[in-house]
C-alpha cells in the first residue's frame, strides 16, 4: 500500500496523507492540495476522489486517470439488453394481460410479482424522460433486470404510469417485492404533499434494488438509500451499486462473504438518521476487518442534488 501511495503521489505531484494522497486538483497550482485520492476496492479503477474545492467529480476522475496512465472514464452503455443472472428479457415478456390480484388479498408479495411480470422494458419509455429530468441515465445493465415500466400501475385506488424496481433479497437474491414511482404522462414524477409519490409492495426488509447483478460483486459493494442517489453514484463511476431504500436498510446491511470493502452514500437530513444508520453499519463491517468508506454530497441533501446543481452551474 505504501509503495503504491508513493507512486501515486509522485504521478499526481502531491503528498501521501494517511491512507491516501492529497494533490493539486485539475487546473490548480502546484502548491494546491484540494484533491484527495484514496485507494478503494469498491471503486471501478481502485480509487475514490474528493475535491475540497468543489471541482466536478467526473473531471477529477478523468484528471487522476490521465495522471496515473489509465483510460478516460466513459459510462458503459451497451446496445444490447443486459444478460445477467436474473434471467434474460424474454423471461418476462409482456402478454398484454392485466395483473390479477392473488387469491389471498394479504399476499402482497404475489401481487408485487404480478405487477413486475406484466411490466416491460423501460428503454424508450417515460422512465428515461424522468431520469433525464434528474440528470441521470438508465443503465442497460439494470434495464428490464432491475427497472421496468408499467403503463398503468395501481397505487391504491389510482393508476399511473410508473417506474417499477425489483427488490431482491440481499443474501439469497430472491425477488421479494417492488418499489414503484408514479409518473405523469409527460414523464415528471407525481407529487403528493410536495414529495415524489412512491410506494413499495411486498417486502423490502433485507432487500435491495440491485443495479448491478450479484456476479459483478467480487471485492466491494457501494450502497445508498434512494435509487436516484445510487444512479448518480453509478454515473460517476461507483460500481457495483445497490439501493437499499431506507436508513434502516443501510443500518442493517449485512456482511457479505468474500466482500472486502463497502462504500456508503450519505444523505443530509434534519434528524441525522442517515449518519446514525451509516455508523451502525460501519461498526459491523469494521469489526469484521473490512474497509468502509463514506461519500457525502458537497451540495444539496444527496448525491443527485449535487449532480443536478453541478449541471446547472
Amino acid at each position: 500500500m505504501t509503495t503504491r501511495l508513493r507512486s501515486w503521489a509522485q504521478a499526481l505531484c502531491g503528498d501521501v496523507s494517511g491512507s491516501g494522497v492529497i494533490c493539486p486538483g485539475p487546473g490548480h497550482s502546484a502548491r494546491d492540495r484540494s484533491l484527495s485520492v484514496t485507494p478503494s476496492v469498491t471503486a471501478p479503477n481502485g480509487f475514490l476522489v474528493n475535491s475540497f474545492a468543489g471541482d466536478d467529480p467526473i473531471a477529477c476522475l478523468d484528471y487522476v486517470r490521465a495522471k496515473l496512465g489509465l483510460p478516460e472514464f466513459s459510462p458503459e452503455r451497451s446496445q444490447n439488453p443486459a444478460k445477467g443472472s436474473h434471467g434474460g428479457p424474454d423471461r418476462y415478456r409482456d402478454t398484454g394481460a392485466p395483473a390479477k390480484a392473488p387469491e389471498s388479498p394479504s399476499d402482497t408479495r404475489a401481487l408485487a410479482m404480478a405487477i413486475w411480470s406484466e411490466s416491460r422494458d423501460p428503454r424508450g419509455t417515460l422512465i428515461e424522460v424522468y431520469l433525464g429530468s434528474r440528470r441521470l441515465e438508465l443503465p442497460d445493465e439494470a434495464a428490464n433486470e432491475a427497472i421496468r415500466f408499467h403503463p398503468a400501475c395501481p397505487f391504491g385506488s389510482e393508476r399511473f404510469p410508473a417506474m417499477i424496481c425489483l427488490v431482491r433479497n440481499i443474501v439469497t437474491n430472491e425477488p421479494q417485492g417492488i418499489h414503484r414511482t408514479a409518473l405523469m404522462p409527460g414523464g415528471m414524477a407525481v407529487k403528493r404533499n410536495g414529495k415524489t409519490f412512491r410506494l413499495s409492495l411486498g417486502s423490502t426488509s433485507g432487500g435491495a434494488i440491485k443495479l448491478d447483478p450479484d456476479e459483478d460483486v467480487t471485492q466491494g459493494i457501494c450502497i445508498g438509500e434512494g435509487l436516484e442517489t445510487c444512479l448518480s453514484g453509478r454515473l460517476i463511476g461507483y460500481r457495483p451499486i445497490w439501493s437499499v431504500l431506507s436508513t434502516r436498510g443501510v443500518a442493517r446491511f449485512p456482511l457479505l462473504p468474500g466482500i472486502d470493502g463497502l462504500t456508503i452514500f450519505g444523505d443530509y437530513d434534519e434528524k441525522q438518521q442517515s449518519m446514525e444508520a451509516i455508523q451502525s453499519c460501519a461498526e459491523q463491517w469494521l469489526a469484521a476487518g473490512k474497509e468502509v468508506l463514506t461519500a457525502w454530497p458537497m451540495a444539496g441533501n444527496d448525491l443527485n442534488d449535487e449532480l443536478r446543481r453541478r449541471h446547472v452551474h
